[in-house]
């Protein structure tokens, strides 16, 4: 997470993705290909974690939406119920990780899932947010969050509200992951 790059190390391919105006096929045949052309610029376990995060994790996410739905949108195992901050809508807080990654998402409608699900995610499971509150915040503010990609990584993920359909346990984070990840380190 670096504050100055909105896009850094991460995928600008999700929303066409998302939306249908390229296959996952497509961009899998295109990583492959060049990887073959290549091998000495990409390194094989490089092309193997993006192929896998496209059918491997992609995929399953839209199956369990496919799947479990519309059940699945009513999910609060923890029974959160707590509003979402206001300033979830202005970036106005002292917490610099949460007020960067915040302002990003609002200034270009784009954060990485580090941002997304360690970051403001994190805050609003301990926080005890409403899950409802989040998935409205997500898809309200980003490009690429379409109800099947949003909701499963929300519910699934960053809030455990499945209960363990999707992970085993929330897709937490400790400090020492963000102090890794981050310039965040003495806030």
């Amino acid at each position: 997470m670096l504050p100055n790059e909105w896009s850094l190390y991460h995928s600008r391919l999700s929303f066409s993705l998302n939306t249908k105006m390229i296959s996952p096929a497509e961009v899998i045949q295109t990583a492959i290909a060049k990887w073959e052309k290549h091998p000495e610029v990409i390194a094989y376990n490089q092309l193997e974690g993006f192929v896998r995060q496209i059918i491997g994790w992609r995929e399953y996410m839209r199956g369990i939406y496919w799947l479990k739905m519309p059940e699945y949108a009513a999910l609060n195992f923890f029974g959160h119920k707590e509003k979402l901050p206001e300033w979830f809508w202005t970036g106005k807080t002292k917490m610099n990780c949460l007020k960067d990654a915040i302002t990003q998402s609002l200034t270009f409608a784009y954060a990485h899932h580090i941002q997304r699900l360690i970051i403001t995610g994190n805050f609003d499971l301990l926080a005890g947010t409403d899950p409802d509150e989040v998935d409205s915040w997500y898809l309200g503010i980003y490009i690429d969050a379409l109800h099947w990609v949003e909701i499963t990584n929300t519910r699934g993920m960053s809030h455990f509200a499945d209960g363990g359909i999707v992970g085993t346990k929330p897709y937490f984070s400790s400090a020492s992951y963000i102090y890794k990840m981050s310039p965040y380190h003495d806030e």
